[in-house]
């Protein structure tokens, strides 16, 4: 009965100190500018009680016929909470050096008496683990976020270690002045929560909001809904004739629009290719892409930026929209490089860029459940499902007003789960040594057909839940008879290398066909033309395309030209990601453009690295037929020469505002490393 007494006894104690962590973890987030919702924090809350209830239990009986020092305790708590970050579950390795570490934390804090001078009793004991674990909490933040050091191999069991025992010999040295141990630890802690509070960047969460429209539209102006697919490619797609029910929504939606066969991006990520979609420009020329070289402006992490934003002087859809008498809102999953900060939320009267969660600081707890279950908390952008539910709030607060309705869908994008039942293909793909999670990198290397069918298993599943949601948002509009009155378009912005040419992933890698090939379908309002287009367009024309079909002129600085009567070269460019070529080598240190003319596919670079491939006849890029046509080559290249210098590079501005919070976003997303 004692033993049971006692280990009920610190079962109850750790799971208060499991609570305080979940607080003070999330704390910490906060000031750094991430986001943790109430959701979230009640889920590392109820996972910390029940890792402290164990843990204490499981302390309270191995020690149930002694009393253990402060210093025990103190140290048995750090042993705990570190164990959380350094477990791996495919062995035993770092644990036991971090044990040895710990039983030295003990010595040094009973040899040196470090604990002793605190508040008698077990407040003295609840001090002294405020101290300790308050000082792993804000300390390897501090070190990982601020000095930006990544903790690796024996790094992170030192530093775990090492800061308890240094704050605890400051700790005592102040008591030996004070000799008010609560007094002093009261100080201590409003000095750090203070601290923490006035250097704070709390992450931006309300909705940008603009005034309303005063301009008057006809009574005859038409809805528009432009949805964005995020990282989806064209031929994963069934409604483009892949093997798997991918999309039976939008093969519904196809048969009442026009469906675009042949569509191109302008680049192979997002910022660039949206910012082409808002208006009409090529990104030589409306700014928004990688700079080549570093921005001279840092984040508060210390790293450089790579991308421009949007350039101010160019007039984007929504503005022209806006200034019709359009109501405009935007609601978008991929808060990194569609946050406000990079330009493309100007003319939207309600632009919501939120995360559904933020870990600037990474809580121990879901590092570790991660081990076992590689989806926990792990995919940071809104589901598509909140995202039609908050968009078709917004509609309905704008009756009798057109609308410019702009959503963006992120399933697509890594890490690619997909909710039940649309994790049917995943759970039925071959099993791999890793996670699927752990494939994408950015390094090139050689993918197995066992990984490239898990990857596409994972992926499919994406777009097949994308899919489904697309077909939730138009029965809506359906259901609130505004839908014959809409023009409905659906776009990919890039698509997603799945180990094809060694590769996963986009941005600043290459310009292969399953990377800039994405989906187009448009449903014109009130019975407008139909069928399949098969002409090559690109994600360029959708502006002056929307601004011809709601009766408004294209301004005359636009490079796309109205769907379908494109004539205009089919180009994507990218520029150099200056921290991808540092990282990975020369295969990145290099510009690249790509032609699409005649059936034929081009890529060109600035290292002289020339391809070419015949795409009807060769879908998968296997066969480079530079050499072989060797005069189509040389004359795509004049070709590709001529369109670069009738559109020269404009220097785009090179004190962008993307930093701070924006740092936090592209590198939960992975944009940075």
């Amino acid at each position: 009965m004692r033993m049971m007494r006692r280990g009920l006894r610190w079962s109850g104690g750790a799971v208060i100190c499991g609570v305080a962590i979940a607080l003070a973890e999330t704390f910490v987030n906060y000031v750094g500018g991430g986001v943790t919702p109430w959701h979230v924090l009640a889920t590392l809350v109820a996972g910390y009680a029940v890792a402290g209830a164990v843990y204490g239990a499981l302390l309270g009986l191995v020690t149930a016929r002694w009393e253990p020092s402060r210093a025990a305790v103190v140290a048995a708590a750090v042993f705990g909470y570190g164990l959380l970050r350094i477990y791996e579950p495919s062995g035993w390795k770092a644990e036991p050096a971090f044990l040895v570490l710990c039983l030295g934390l003990f010595g040094v804090l009973r040899g040196l008496r470090l604990c002793d001078r605190s508040s008698p009793g077990s407040r003295g004991t609840a001090e002294c683990l405020t101290l300790a674990l308050g000082a792993i909490v804000a300390g390897t933040f501090i070190v990982e976020e601020v000095f930006e050091r990544d903790l690796k191999g024996a790094q992170p069991l030192v530093l775990l270690v090492l800061l308890p025992a240094v704050v605890l010999a400051v700790h005592r040295g102040i008591i030996a002045l004070v000799r008010r141990p609560a007094v002093v630890v009261l100080a201590e802690v409003a000095v750090a929560i203070g601290a923490a509070l006035f250097s704070a960047h709390p992450a931006v969460l309300q909705p940008l909001t603009a005034p309303e429209a005063t301009a008057a539209t006809t009574g005859t102006s038409p809805n528009v809904v432009l949805i964005s697919l995020d990282t989806v490619r064209a031929d994963h797609l069934s409604v483009y004739g892949y093997g798997r029910p991918t999309a039976p929504h939008l093969e519904a939606l196809a048969r009442e629009s026009r469906l675009f066969r042949n569509c191109y991006s302008t680049a192979g990520w997002t910022l660039p290719s949206h910012a082409s979609m808002f208006t009409g420009l090529f990104p030589r020329t409306h700014g928004a892409r990688l700079a080549g070289e570093y921005l001279h402006q840092t984040d508060p992490r210390g790293k450089p930026m790579v991308a421009y934003p949007l350039a101010t002087d160019h007039e984007t859809l929504a503005e022209i929209l806006h200034a019709h008498g359009y109501a405009t809102g935007a609601i978008i999953a991929n808060f990194s490089y569609l946050f406000r900060d990079f330009g493309l939320a100007r003319g939207f009267e309600y632009y919501d860029d939120a995360p559904a969660f933020l870990f600037r600081y990474r809580p121990h707890l879901v590092r570790f459940v991660e081990r076992f279950s590689p989806s926990f908390l792990l995919k940071p952008y809104r589901r598509a499902e909140d995202i039609n539910h908050t968009a078709l709030e917004w509609v309905g607060q704008h009756p009798g007003r057109p609308f410019f309705l702009f959503v963006n869908y992120m399933e697509a994008h890594h890490p690619w789960i997909a909710p039940p039942p649309f994790d049917g293909w995943a759970r039925s793909a071959p099993v791999l040594p890793q996670s699927h999670l752990d494939l994408y990198v950015h390094e090139a290397r050689t993918f197995s057909p066992t990984e490239q069918t898990t990857l596409a298993a994972h992926y499919d599943g994406a777009l097949a839940y994308i899919d489904e949601q697309v077909g939730r948002l138009l029965d809506e509009l359906r259901r609130r008879n505004l839908y014959d009155d809409t023009l409905v378009i659906v776009v990919g912005d890039h698509g997603e290398l799945l180990g094809e040419h060694g590769m996963i992933g986009h941005m600043g890698r290459v310009l292969y066909d399953g990377l800039v090939h994405v989906p187009l379908l448009i449903k014109y309002p009130r019975g407008g033309p139909t069928g399949v287009v098969s002409r090559p367009v690109q994600v360029v024309d959708l502006m002056p395309t929307v601004l011809d079909a709601v009766g408004l002129p294209v301004p005359a600085e636009v490079q796309g030209q109205v769907l379908p009567d494109v004539t205009h070269e089919i180009v994507v460019e990218e520029f150099i990601n200056r921290r991808l070529a540092e990282h990975y080598g020369k295969r990145y240190d290099r510009e690249q453009r790509a032609l699409y003319r005649d059936g034929y596919e081009l890529i060109s670079t600035s290292q002289g690295d020339v391809e070419l491939y015949k795409l009807d006849t060769d879908p998968r890029e296997e066969h480079n037929l530079a050499t072989a046509e060797a005069g189509v080559v040389q004359q795509y290249v004049a070709q590709l020469a001529a369109w670069e210098t009738a559109h020269p590079v404009e220097i785009a501005r090179r004190d962008g505002t993307a930093v701070g919070e924006t740092a936090a976003r592209l590198k939960a997303l992975g944009y940075l490393q």
